[in-house]
């Protein structure tokens, strides 16, 4: 039966009497400190208040959205393509009825005395309008204006103040298709919301409104305001629970000293991307038959495998990782949408002479103690025990997280590689789980995440498993870790579980990594957080508090999330601020915005600056950074929205003008080399030619690779240059063979290729990535190439096609800069 109908599934009668039943619920909910009775049902007779308290998990995600109101990181996005004849006004209609259920949906927050809170909006809210028609569009350029839309609608942060936290579009793609986007808040919802409740509701209401059925009946839901007033008794034996946390991480340290592919930003920026790794089916078998000798879950052996790679590559046995517990343990909670999760940390001491089955018995406890004994304290208290007792610096910053997913998809995977590519090519990526499959009311279809460009730690490991297949991936930072380190972390992760599944008994510190990740371990040095930093980031903090928040309001806000009198503490405001989740919060929001500046080489004297090619990615400059003669710091400049694909300057006289701005406000000293390889090229020396006419700037040098030259490519190979360099920036080898002896060839086809290749994580990431160099060409096309009157170097490709900046051309291109 389908998951849409909204028709209860037949189930086999229980052998256990409803009485029976009704008592072992009650002694369960009684052994939690609640009961059936506290809460009340939607429309049942409570007192009504104009506002009530955050809970735990929004408190957090509200505090971080007032250090950075323009931060799109807690936003959540999901496509869902219908194809087939749609009638807008039913699911328009159905929509409503969700935003109606749902109070959650439709909060807006704000302060209230000093305390943070939520109001409901009123019922009736229309989020949902008419479909946007973009069949106008020819169908050449259609497809980049829906995924610049669905970009700027997930990269548009929320006015938390105004509600509501969700917004939603529908757009017409074709005549007989549809993209609904929902982009929200997680201080709103989780990702079970979504999948095991959102999506099910709407159709099933969707299917009865066009068929002019009744609406199927709903079970009564708690209103969101009730589980936030009896969240306090839901927490069990706090007092308990904090002294095991501060016993579990007395001396722990903050975070992992992971080895950077390159010098970590003063101030990590966000910036994402993702990998994925397939598993094969023999592993994922071993596996079932692991964790079944152990008597343990798939989590644990994920677990265990993780941090005994970590120990090895970060030479560091003691760590704190973290775990995100899903708060769903009350069956009537299994329907009510609500951001139900707890993050906590999980200390893990994977001693170099201790056997992996050891570990795997002492991670396994420790998870057990954790997630079933301990797990109902926040985090914020968690933090807060820990601070009180042992000083701010120990507070548990931990700067990865290790997930499993294993709930199947409503209606399963999609399995049509066509409606597979066409998702891709619309803004959708997989990651959290696979692209599912839409059937009912005579549509069909399939959903998928979408992802904006957001990494708010150095990365997560998130293994998922389906019914027939398992996949191990990882979002990263990509200012700390390149795309080729995070493959050769999760090749070695993989190896450390086949490991613990076949020799158990091999030691943590025989394990052999991957050469990829080894060689990280010399190629760059980890800048952990000093104490300055964290008092430079908490100062900034406090004044940006100071503007939108009172003074009390920020101390009782601190003192209350932190579960201590901060001011029986002796430490300051500031280090308040620079205490969990207040400081963590600013290191995963970070920034205000994206800047166009980054960091590829430390150094003294002249920043050397190179300017993007066409692609907007910086990579094809990491090896050039690294040998560059000389000891001047390196930079690169690219776009701030590269990873959205989205194009942030209309004309090359626009980007001169604001690369050269930044350069003058970063660097006062005014003296630059400057250089690009391709558009890059033809961007440095109008940087060049700017900066010297505007006088007071000293140029030491222009260096230019392969300078790309306005033409058109030729008609039978539209994709040749986009391809080109593509596979260069990205994997520093020559891309496949294109051109009139080999087959045409479309965008979907070098997205597939590219990821079977390893050379991106998914095919969306093709598509981001050909709009912005499809953007970058347009304007090079229509710019003027100016005069330079002074000495540029100037390197050309080889005539096999390799540019200046790799392989041995690349030694000559030394050579001569040396020289």
């Amino acid at each position: 039966m389908s998951s849409w109908t909204g028709k209860s599934e037949e189930t086999s009668k229980s052998v256990v009497s409803s009485d029976a039943r009704a008592k072992l619920r009650r002694l369960l909910e009684q052994r939690r400190g609640v009961t059936r009775e506290r809460f009340a049902p939607a429309g049942a007779d409570a007192p009504e208040l104009a506002w009530t308290p955050l809970s735990f998990a929004q408190r957090r995600m509200w505090m971080a959205q007032q250090f950075a109101p323009e931060s799109t990181a807690w936003n959540i996005g999901y496509g869902i393509y219908l194809r087939g004849t749609l009638r807008e006004d039913a699911l328009l209609r159905a929509f409503g009825n969700l935003i109606t259920r749902h109070e959650c949906l439709r909060m807006s927050f704000g302060l209230h005395d000093g305390v943070p809170t939520q109001t409901p909006l009123p019922d009736g809210l229309e989020l949902l309008g008419a479909a946007e028609d973009l069949t106008a569009i020819p169908a050449g350029a259609r497809d980049a204006e829906v995924r610049a839309r669905v970009m700027r609608l997930s990269r548009q942060p929320f006015d938390l103040a105004a509600g509501p936290p969700l917004r939603a579009r529908l757009l017409r793609v074709a005549d007989d298709a549809h993209l609904l986007v929902v982009i929200a808040h997680h201080i709103c919802l989780d990702g079970w919301s979504i999948l095991r409740i959102m999506l099910p509701e709407l159709f099933a209401d969707y299917a009865a409104l066009a068929s002019g059925s009744a609406l199927p009946r709903k079970p009564k839901l708690p209103r969101w305001r009730d589980l936030v007033a009896e969240e306090a008794a839901r927490l069990g034996d706090a007092d308990r629970d904090a002294a095991y946390w501060r016993d579990a991480l007395a001396g722990a340290p903050a975070h992992i000293d992971f080895p950077n592919d390159g010098p970590a930003p003063e101030f990590a920026r966000g910036r994402g991307d993702r990998r994925r790794l397939p598993m094969a089916n023999d592993l994922s078998r071993a596996l079932d038959d692991c964790a079944r000798r152990y008597n343990v879950t798939l989590f644990p052996l994920l677990v265990t495998a993780a941090c005994a790679t970590f120990a090895r590559w970060a030479d560091q046995d003691d760590m704190v990782i973290g775990l995100v517990k899903s708060d769903r343990s009350r069956h009537d909670l299994e329907g009510s949408v609500g951001p139900f999760v707890n993050h906590l940390p999980f200390r893990c001491q994977a001693a170099r002479d201790l056997s992996l089955g050891a570990l795997l018995d002492k991670v396994n406890t420790s998870l057990m103690t954790v997630l079933h004994e301990h797990a109902g304290l926040p985090f914020e208290r968690v933090a807060g025990a820990v601070v009180a007792a042992h000083g701010v610096r120990a507070a548990p910053l931990f700067n990865t997280i290790v997930q499993v997913h294993a709930f199947p998809l409503p209606q399963g995977r999609l399995g049509d590689p066509e409606l597979h590519a066409r998702l891709s090519a619309l803004g959708m990526s997989e990651f959290e789980h696979d692209f599912g499959r839409l059937s009912f009311a005579g549509l069909e279809g399939g959903f998928g995440p979408i992802y904006h460009g957001w990494s708010p730690r150095d990365f997560r490991i998130l293994l998922l498993r389906h019914d027939d297949a398992d996949t191990l991936g990882c979002e990263f930072d990509v200012d700390r870790f390149e795309a080729r380190t995070i493959d050769a972390l999760l090749r070695s992760v993989t190896t450390t579980l086949a490991v613990l599944a076949s020799e158990p008994e091999r030691l943590v510190g025989s394990l052999a990594l991957d050469p990829g990740l080894e060689a990280s371990k010399t190629e760059g040095a980890n800048v952990p957080d000093s104490p300055e930093m964290l008092a430079h980031v908490a100062s900034a903090l406090a004044q940006r508090m100071a503007v939108s928040v009172p003074a009390h309001a920020l101390v009782r806000f601190a003192s209350d999330t932190l579960g201590v009198d901060v001011t029986a503490l002796d430490v300051s405001v500031g280090e308040i601020l620079a205490s969990p989740p207040l400081a963590r919060a600013a290191r995963l929001l970070r920034r205000p915005a994206h800047g166009p500046l980054v960091r590829l080489r430390e150094g003294a004297g002249p920043p050397r600056i190179l300017v993007h090619p066409l692609l907007g990615r910086l990579d094809g400059y990491r090896e050039l950074a690294r040998r560059f003669p000389g000891d001047g710091a390196v930079f690169g400049l690219e776009p701030p929205a590269v990873h959205e694909g989205l194009a942030s300057h209309s004309s090359v006289e626009e980007m001169v003008v604001a690369y050269a701005d930044v350069l003058l406000d970063a660097f006062p000293e005014r003296r630059y080399i400057l250089g690009g390889w391709s558009f890059g090229a033809l961007v440095a020396l109008a940087m060049a030619q700017r900066l010297t006419v505007q006088g007071g700037v000293d140029i030491e040098g222009v260096v230019l690779f392969d300078p790309w030259l306005p033409r058109h490519s030729a008609p039978d190979e539209p994709l040749a240059g986009f391809t080109h360099e593509l596979w260069w920036s990205l994997s520093g080898s020559a891309p496949p063979p294109l051109g009139r002896d080999n087959p045409p060839i479309r965008l979907p086809d070098i997205a597939a290729r590219a990821v079977a290749e390893r050379i991106v994580g998914s095919p969306d990431t093709v598509f981001r990535y050909f709009d912005l160099y499809q953007a970058h060409e347009k304007i090079a096309l229509a710019h003027t190439v100016p005069v330079y009157t002074n000495e540029a170097m100037v390197f050309c490709r080889q005539p096999d096609g390799t540019p200046p900046l790799f392989g041995a051309a690349l030694d000559e291109v030394i050579a001569c800069l040396s020289s």
